[in-house]
């Protein structure tokens, strides 16, 4: 996390849960009227603290980013940035030096124009060079706090409103991957940030916004099913609504398969609206029929498959009482390798089961059958 007091920036960086590194002793140390913050699993780079977000550069002005995404030509921007060296691996940290190589031009072709028209000059162009998907906030000195986002809208990112209480107070501003994250903060969600734009908050507290390229939107379908939270709205769809649809739609094609189906369980915790709307489909019971220990992390992103399998037996456990003498349908929200769950399904027959059918909101056609 980096604050901004209008004159310097103070930082605090650590490994761990936020809890744990942000206690009362750091976050009265972060000052100012700005920040911005980061949480990181580390699917590239190493696992030390300098890896993770926000990065930093001093030149021009002294920038800050967070990155959500992935570049796709990341190594092609590094080589195009001449004297900048890296300290990172991360493609966040190239993208933030091609965003400031951008401003730097601006800054020496145009030395009179507004800050505002910099900053957006610049991220017009950054735009036409950078691939992949970028939702990005940065403080910039002397300018605020700048948002955008990438022209297919690959990764949400959203704006929310903290109105006045009083006329001498000024509205609060806050951009978020998630509006999720608004209500414990007494904010409201304005509307998602559009793919291609760009959006300033100044240091006086003025929200300013530009279209900086052309869009179409073509989102990640994994946010709906499995990363953003179900009480998140992303590009205008409830997520919640979103994995009932899927129940739904997965039912239907459920039943013309005429599986023999006694109990439907669901994989924890992202497959659960799924699953109570396909058992309310096709008549039949929702039962929790594996355990879930919430001090293991997400599977999908560890490091090695022997890690994954080890991770498996750890998180999950399943329940006799549920699978004994049963033929289930097991609901999953997404499959990554395939390689779990074949673990899950092994956990099931231990426990009874007779049959396991599999059904994924990932993606409807891949309904499949497991049975001895």
């Amino acid at each position: 996390m980096v604050t901004f007091d209008g004159s310097r920036f103070m930082e605090k960086k650590d490994n761990g849960l936020v809890a744990q590194i942000f206690d009362k002793r750091a976050i009265d140390s972060l000052l100012g009227r700005t920040g911005i913050g980061h949480v990181r699993y580390p699917t590239a780079g190493g696992l030390s603290a300098t890896e993770a977000q926000p990065f930093f550069v001093n030149s021009p002005l002294g920038i800050y980013l967070i990155h959500n995404g992935n570049l796709t030509n990341s190594a092609e921007l590094e080589k195009g940035l001449g004297g900048r060296m890296m300290k990172t691996s991360s493609d966040s940290e190239v993208l933030l030096n091609v965003f400031a190589e951008d401003v730097n031009k601006e800054l020496v072709a145009n030395p009179d124009s507004d800050m505002d028209k910099i900053v957006f000059d610049a991220v017009t162009n950054t735009m036409k060079k950078v691939k992949g998907a970028y939702s990005v906030i940065t403080m910039v000195n002397q300018v605020g706090l700048f948002a955008f986002r990438d022209p297919n809208g690959i990764r949400p990112l959203v704006l929310g409103q903290r109105k006045a209480a009083t006329d001498e107070e000024k509205d609060e501003w806050c951009i978020a991957s998630e509006d999720s994250a608004f209500g414990p903060l007494g904010f409201s969600r304005v509307r998602d940030v559009n793919p291609g734009e760009a959006i300033l908050i100044t240091e006086e507290g003025k929200m300013v916004s530009r279209q900086c390229a052309i869009s179409e939107l073509s989102p990640c379908i994994f946010e709906y099913i499995y990363l953003a939270r179900p009480d998140s709205t992303l590009n205008s769809i409830s997520v919640y609504e979103f994995q009932l649809e899927l129940g739904r739609r997965l039912a239907r094609r459920i039943k013309k398969r005429e599986w023999e189906i006694d109990v439907i369980v669901p994989v924890p915790d992202g497959s659960r609206p799924s699953a109570i709307e396909i058992a309310g489909e096709l008549n039949l019971p929702y039962r929790e029929g594996l355990v879930k220990n919430r001090y293991v992390g997400r599977t999908f992103i560890m490091p090695d498959q022997r890690t994954r399998e080890l991770s498996v037996r750890r998180k999950l456990n399943a329940m006799r009482s549920v699978f004994n003498g049963k033929k289930v349908l097991l609901v999953d929200d997404s499959i990554v390798r395939g390689t779990t769950m074949s673990q899950i399904v092994q956990m099931c027959r231990n426990a009874g089961a007779l049959e396991v059918y599999l059904a994924s909101g990932e993606e409807l056609s891949h309904c499949t059958r497991s049975a001895d």
